[in-house]
């Protein structure tokens, strides 16, 4: 038997930010076409209201977008903590902890190593956790946008235009990658259930054959 010490050198078993980014990286998010995708789209639709919307008041811009968006993201953040909870609830599940406890056993016996380093729980939490980093991120953003643009500072310089396009910009872009995370997020706890639902078959499918 591994030591505590051994175990917890092992990559997949790493805790702390280190752990998590391991985890993240195995599942290769920052690869998914997706993110490129809704960074070229906000990046481009940025661009074109700042060449073409030259009128445009970036400040009223920032206020309208921060009073809105900010409790909503506000609310994510309860419902990626909340699912978070749910998925971590499921490890005392016994039939979920023996469905891990199969797939250990295979791991071990796996002399190829063709299987994934990381069980579908590990890459789970570790969904949620970026989640709810990348939410606490952009509330913290927004909330410190929103009590700059209530104070109504106003100053005559050529490049506060610049500037308040730029903060617009970056809300923007957190906003369009916390939407995405949130909908893996919906995507993964259906993934659960399902996984849930499978396991409680299975379960009741070889007791009946066993007593039968």
């Amino acid at each position: 038997m591994e030591s505590k010490e051994k175990l917890n050198e092992k990559l997949e078993f790493q805790t702390s930010f280190k752990g998590l980014l391991a985890i993240l990286k195995e599942r290769k998010f920052h690869k998914k076409t997706v993110y490129l995708s809704v960074s070229g789209i906000i990046t481009i639709l940025n661009i074109l209201l700042l060449i073409f919307s030259k009128e445009v008041d970036y400040f009223v811009l920032l206020k309208v977008y921060t009073s809105n968006f900010l409790p909503v993201f506000v609310a994510f953040c309860g419902f990626s903590m909340t699912a978070y909870s749910l998925v971590v609830g499921f490890l005392n599940y016994g039939t979920f902890k023996t469905a891990l406890e199969e797939w250990y056993s295979k791991k071990l016996q796996d002399k190829s190593n063709t299987m994934s380093k990381y069980s579908i729980y590990q890459k789970g939490i570790a969904l949620f956790a970026l989640t709810i980093l990348m939410l606490l991120v952009t509330v913290i953003f927004l909330l410190i946008t929103k009590f700059f643009v209530e104070l109504e500072i106003y100053v005559s310089c050529n490049g506060v235009l610049a500037y308040n396009a730029v903060i617009f910009y970056i809300s923007t872009l957190l906003s369009g990658w916390c939407f995405i995370l949130v909908m893996y997020n919906i995507i993964n706890i259906f993934t659960f259930s399902q996984n849930i639902n499978k396991l409680v078959y299975r379960e009741r499918e070889n007791n009946k054959n066993t007593s039968a």
